[in-house]
């Protein structure tokens, strides 16, 4: 054999060991491929579960959210509530004697210039008292505050002045409206 021969041969020996170095590194590459393939598709499952957990906890955020916005509006309406209590607009309200009823007539008529002003005021102060309005058979309506006292039972004022009024001193009623 040629020297020339057997370098062809050792060259092509040399070829087909690297040829087969590639082939095992291609064979190899793709398992690794088909490995990251498999990864791909079990973190693409995984996401897709998120998702749906996700879906879950916005879900249960939201109701979450619309009782915690219900329990605000409550919060809301107590605290209203509670300032009402504190400025008077009590549960609690009092009835007078006679002559306290007068005496708080007789400031407030100082002091207002409505019969709304009026029982506000009574509120303010624990008083129970009502707005009336007293309708005739002629068309005509009077505003009057109603009290009742310990000692003389209802009281009517005029809301114009502190002094108290008679319902017979009205022509004849056709109705009365109170309102506490």
């Amino acid at each position: 054999m040629s020297e020339s021969f057997k370098i062809i041969l050792i060259i092509l020996a040399m070829l087909v060991i690297f040829l087969l170095f590639e082939i095992q590194h291609l064979l190899q590459s793709q398992k690794f491929l088909q490995l990251k393939k498999e990864n791909v598709a079990n973190m693409l499952r995984e996401i897709e579960e998120l998702k749906k957990e996700l879906n879950i906890k916005e879900m249960t955020l939201t109701n979450v959210s619309e009782e915690l916005n219900k329990t605000n509006l409550y919060l809301n309406l107590k605290e209203i509530e509670l300032e009402k209590l504190k400025v008077g607009n009590r549960y609690e309200l009092q009835n007078l004697f006679y002559e306290d009823v007068k005496s708080f007539m007789e400031e407030s008529i100082q002091e207002c210039d409505s019969s709304n002003c009026i029982v506000n005021r009574a509120k303010e102060n624990g008083i129970r008292c009502g707005y009336v309005q007293v309708y005739t058979t002629r068309e005509k309506y009077y505003p009057l505050i109603r009290f009742d006292t310990l000692d003389r039972g209802t009281i009517y004022f005029n809301s114009l002045s502190s002094d108290p009024v008679e319902l017979s001193s009205f022509e004849p009623i056709k109705n009365i409206l109170v309102i506490w």
